[in-house]
């Protein structure tokens, strides 16, 4: 009966999707690969280990597979806008990507790791497509202003240290706190950002409904930085072991970026809804000049985590943490999911995922964890490769060699 129940839901993870991301707040973590959610997770009983490993994954939180497979070449009625628009987020149209390799070694309570980093974020208000296809009959003038991209690649070098504190707290009767904090050096290959606003005009005139706008932006881009940051954890277990929690800071730090070049560009737009194959849409960029150093924040993450064994093979999960990004803002992401191990080699994971200016989601996730290797896939927002009315969806692939 287990096995049936196993290959449902493997069948079912294949079919509809993957899961949100594999979540290193579990009771047997990777510890080398699970600094990058909490340095405090690095220790564990075994005083030497090895890894290498790899991070890759990327999140568009409109627009999802079942929606461009139905609507991208079809011409539009308003029942197929409301469905575009629905699958859109209110807000912002939001892009994040990102990439990690990594090596590292750890030996009894201190641990070496080099990884490469790439991130992105960019997004562009949503207003602008609604208007787009729906026009407004009150020949309005919108501005935006909250355009915004930052896109880098860095080489992080960090050294950890993580331990329990209960020998400095002989009188106290208290369960097993590990503390940690780790410094890490980073030197940066390439970085750039731009920011832009726009005018959008809407017109309804002689029955035919036409878009017009212009926009100017800035950018700059380096190729050469260098800088610091600093991460701490805690994390400990409670009720007889069967509740492990967890907390976090990352990368409070900066890279300062040199030689910097920066520009602008100016955009201008006409759009004929009744006519979109011949929509008129002209920009110029300017030459770069030289510019002041740049002192870039690496986007931070703080965050809190816990898991519950409920049973031998179900574990409850829950994660909520606040990411930071002078791209994007602040957001904040709030999970409450299941873990189910038909095999203790196998994790299948799925949560329920809140992020800000994002709607509620399902995702799903499943992986496979030996001694000596472990893999997992997890697909953001599953249901939108079945439902165009969800908003956008993201994949995230991990895997590793552990010694």
């Amino acid at each position: 009966m287990k096995a049936f129940w196993s290959c449902l839901i493997l069948v079912l993870v294949f079919s509809v999707g993957a899961q949100a991301q594999i979540l290193e707040n579990s009771f047997d973590p990777n510890p080398i690969a699970a600094i990058s959610t909490n340095p405090a997770l690095q220790h564990s009983e075994r005083d030497l280990e090895f890894a290498l490993g790899l991070s890759v994954g990327a999140h568009s939180n409109s627009w999802n597979p079942a929606l461009i497979t139905r609507y991208g070449s079809k011409d539009l009625n308003e029942a197929d806008k409301d469905v575009i628009l629905k699958a859109t987020n209110g807000q912002v149209f939001r892009l994040t990507l990102a990439g990690q390799p990594y090596l590292g070694v750890k030996y009894g309570s201190f641990g070496l790791r080099a990884s490469g980093q790439i991130v992105g974020n960019g997004q562009i208000p949503s207003e602008v497509l609604r208007l787009a296809l729906k026009g407004n009959e009150l020949n309005k003038e919108y501005k935006f202003s909250d355009a915004n991209g930052e896109a880098a690649a860095y080489a992080e070098a960090a050294l950890t240290f993580a331990a329990p504190i209960n020998p400095l707290l002989d009188d106290l009767d208290l369960p097993e706190i590990i503390v940690s904090v780790s410094g890490k050096y980073l030197h940066g290959f390439a970085f750039g950002y731009y920011k832009g606003e726009a005018t959008v005009q809407s017109e309804l005139a002689d029955g035919v409904a036409r878009v017009s706008g212009e926009g100017t932006g800035t950018y700059a881009f380096s190729l050469g930085g260098s800088g610091f940051a600093m991460d701490f954890g805690v994390s400990t277990t409670l009720l007889d072991d069967k509740l492990k929690l967890d907390a976090s800071i990352l990368n409070l730090g900066t890279i300062t970026w040199r030689n910097v070049e920066q520009g602008s560009a100016s955009m201008d737009i006409s759009v004929d809804l009744d006519d979109l194959e011949n929509a008129a849409f002209n920009y110029e960029v300017g030459e770069t000049v030289a510019g002041a150093n740049i002192a870039w924040k690496v986007p931070r993450t703080f965050r809190l985590g816990a898991a519950y064994k409920a049973m031998d093979q179900l574990t409850v999960l829950a994660d909520l943490s606040l990411h930071s990004s002078e791209a994007t803002g602040l957001s904040s992401r709030q999970v409450v999911g299941l873990e189910y191990r038909p095999w203790d080699f196998m994790p299948i994971q799925t949560a329920l995922i809140k992020q800000s200016k994002a709607a509620l989601r399902l995702d799903l996730g499943w992986g496979l964890e030996f001694a000596n290797f472990e893999f997992d896939v997890s697909l953001i927002n599953a249901l939108g490769l079945l439902f165009p009315r969800t908003e956008g969806m993201g994949l995230h692939l991990h895997t590793s060699i552990r010694f």
